[in-house]
């Protein structure tokens, strides 16, 4: 796969991957072609510079602000992040997590802070792994799909389990 250098993308570029987002965000490529917004100014665009573009409404600035998200993620980590080394961090935090489970007393009441530490950092990992199966050539094959949503599914049993205490506690 060829590198993506978004860094360097034209303000033609660049409003055509505005294009690409949403029916709604094409009211806004006049704007980002008018200011000269490069892909140096997009991976460095904030709320606050797309109401200096004109794009007012939250829900908007909500769209783009992720796509710009995302698109940091595959420009910055794209030579750092695979499909393996994500399935290596999954699998580490959750050896970590069993560990550390395997020291809790029995008898213990509350959830120790390590292992709320240890679950954060498995659901924190999932996020991208899920999002690479997101993409092509994994989107849209029904095993990818299903393991995805094993992953989803297991992962907010163990966020649900794991502050089950604290929620209880806190009950009104």
């Amino acid at each position: 796969m060829a590198y993506v250098n978004v860094k360097d993308w034209s303000v033609d570029q660049v409003t055509d991957w505005l294009k690409g987002l949403d029916n709604v965000i094409m009211q806004y490529n006049t704007s980002f072609l008018n200011n000269g917004v490069t892909g140096h100014q997009l991976l460095n665009l904030r709320a606050d510079d797309l109401e200096h573009l004109g794009v007012k409404t939250l829900g908007h600035q909500e769209i783009i602000l992720e796509a710009v998200e995302h698109l940091r993620n595959f420009h910055f980590e794209l030579d750092k992040e695979n499909l393996q080394m994500l399935a290596l961090r999954l699998s580490c935090a959750a050896n970590s997590l069993f560990k550390e489970l395997l020291l809790v007393d029995d008898d213990c009441s509350t959830v120790q802070t390590q292992v709320m530490s240890d679950v954060h950092n498995i659901i924190t990992t999932i996020k991208p792994l899920v999002c690479w199966l997101d993409r092509s050539p994994f989107a849209g094959d029904k095993d990818y799909i299903d393991n995805k949503t094993n992953l989803l599914q297991l992962g907010f049993e163990m966020a649900t389990s794991a502050h089950r205490d604290i929620f209880s506690e806190k009950t009104r």
